[in-house]
């Protein structure tokens, strides 16, 4: 191997074990594996209190610590200038387990980035690339199987918890975590999972979600149920008073609409809560949405014109 990719190798190594560092390690916790919103609204507390407010994830904390982590320095040359085979076979070692850590915690993303760089790498002796490719087979198919459970969490209804996975799919942009996005939206006739909002295209105010409706919501990082109370004369439509149901008992508290989930949603739900998601600048929550709205049997006037507010 030419002393120049095994430095490259090595660096790239380095890297590796400093993101395996910050991975969370062994289960995933609910918030970093899909169960909840990675960056759940916190509900407000009482009504008097005022509106929710935002929580930032343990994911998110990681990724930016690790961001923020400077360059490894560039290796010195050890005696006679050359790289130990040995050192360059346990950092390339390292890589790989930095991979299976993000497989394991459903990051493909994070995933797929670390084996194209792995991959960029010149000289790499053919054990290596086997090794390499066996990696990929296995984040290929854990991409496969989390496109459809995306797609079975959609299919019934639990939207914030689908898109609490596809931002963890999305974490680090990779064309393969997209090309199996796109593979799920054909099968099902989907919108695609759009990033963007056309502002021209926003909707009015959605009908008010009726007073008693089952909802789930996102509660001190964990999901909790409750019910929606009346909403008052001049109540701001985005956002919907619950009374949540406790373990210690009962809370009233205001929650956004976008963060709001109705119990097994009818087609005119799911399109309420595709409005009240464009209204919120939630291009991605919404464009789920409408894939629920779509499989109920929404007319398709009705969703095309929600459809005109998502961004291409």
């Amino acid at each position: 191997m030419k002393r120049g990719g095994k430095v490259r190798l090595v660096a790239l190594g380095a890297v590796a074990i400093a993101v395996w560092v910050w991975f969370p390690k062994g289960r995933p916790k609910a918030s970093e594996a899909g169960l909840v919103p990675a960056a759940p609204r916190r509900a407000a507390a009482p009504v008097k209190s005022g509106a929710a407010r935002g929580t930032p994830s343990a994911v998110a904390t990681a990724a930016s610590t690790a961001a923020s982590m400077p360059a490894p320095a560039p290796i010195a040359d050890a005696g006679a200038g050359a790289i130990s085979e040995a050192a360059a076979r346990d950092q390339f070692g390292g890589l790989l387990a930095a991979v299976e850590g993000a497989v394991a915690a459903g990051r493909l993303g994070v995933a797929c980035t670390a084996l194209t760089e792995a991959d960029a790498a010149p000289s790499m002796p053919a054990e290596w690339r086997t090794r390499c490719d066996a990696a990929q087979a296995k984040v290929d198919a854990a991409l496969r199987e989390r496109a459809d459970q995306l797609g079975a969490l959609v299919q019934g209804g639990r939207v914030l918890e689908a898109a609490t996975l596809l931002a963890t799919l999305r974490e680090s942009p990779h064309e393969r975590v997209e090309a199996e996005l796109t593979r799920l939206v054909r099968e099902r006739q989907w919108l695609p999972f759009t990033q963007s909002v056309d502002d021209a295209g926003r909707p009015a105010a959605p009908a008010a979600l009726a007073e008693g409706r089952e909802v789930r919501v996102v509660h001190d990082g964990d999901w909790a149920r409750g019910e929606v109370l009346a909403a008052a004369a001049g109540a701001d439509p985005d956002e919907v008073a619950v009374r949540l149901r406790l373990e210690g008992g009962v809370k009233f508290c205001f929650v956004p609409r976008r963060d709001v989930e109705p119990i097994e949603p009818s087609a005119s739900e799911a399109a309420d809560q595709a409005a009240a998601a464009l209204r919120a600048d939630a291009p991605t929550l919404a464009a789920l949405w409408l894939a629920v709205a779509k499989d109920g049997g929404l007319p398709e006037a009705a969703l095309r014109s929600l459809a005109a507010g998502l961004g291409r």
